[in-house]
């Protein structure tokens, strides 16, 4: 694609170096900008490659084909999650790279890979453990988890817990209270 270049184009009318063009005023003397060959030649060439590009046949009669063309299913292509092109991004890709459940037991996914997990336990008893089934599985393995005390059926305080390595599908929560416990707990991968 290139600009207008004819030498009635205003020049720097769209910023430096980027000229556009203006309607005349035989009466004041000023010239409208002239047209030129290889402009138009790049603008039809532009538009059309972009409508044949999603399968459509140029029509003359009809005037909506551009809108169509991008509307297509595969114009706006959705990359791979891992993909670090320049390509512009899809809502479903944003929405794949960056999934999320927002709930009691959820999950974020962050642009970079990582992935947050979160949930809370049923009951632990006292000195007991519970294995927890993750969200959804990272896909490449677990890298921190942790926990914290919510409550304990008794209603008393200062319980300890823990939070065992997590897999890439599960967690493992330890109460170290003497009283059985509910947990609350985090796990990061990737």
């Amino acid at each position: 694609m290139k600009r207008i270049t004819t030498s009635t184009a205003v020049p720097n009318m769209f910023g430096v170096g980027k000229p556009g063009f203006r309607d005349g005023n035989l009466s004041t003397g000023v010239a409208p900008t002239d047209f030129a060959a290889l402009w138009f030649n790049h603008v039809q060439e532009e538009i059309s490659r972009v409508i044949e590009a999603a399968g459509l046949t140029l029509d003359e009669n009809n005037f909506s084909q551009l809108l169509a063309a991008l509307s297509r299913t595969g114009v706006f292509y959705t990359p791979a999650t891992d993909d670090n092109s320049t390509r512009a991004a899809t809502t479903a890709f944003v929405r794949n790279v960056c999934a999320a459940l927002l709930s009691t037991a959820g999950y974020q996914k962050l642009p970079s890979g990582l992935i947050m997990q979160w949930g809370i336990s049923g009951a632990v008893a006292s000195g007991g453990f519970a294995a927890i089934t993750l969200p959804i599985a990272f896909p490449t393995g677990g890298i921190a988890s942790l926990a914290t005390w919510q409550q304990d059926t008794t209603g008393t305080s200062g319980n300890v817990v823990a939070a065992g390595w997590p897999t890439a599908t599960t967690i493992t929560v330890y109460n170290r209270a003497t009283t059985e416990s509910v947990i609350r707990w985090m796990a990061l991968g990737y």
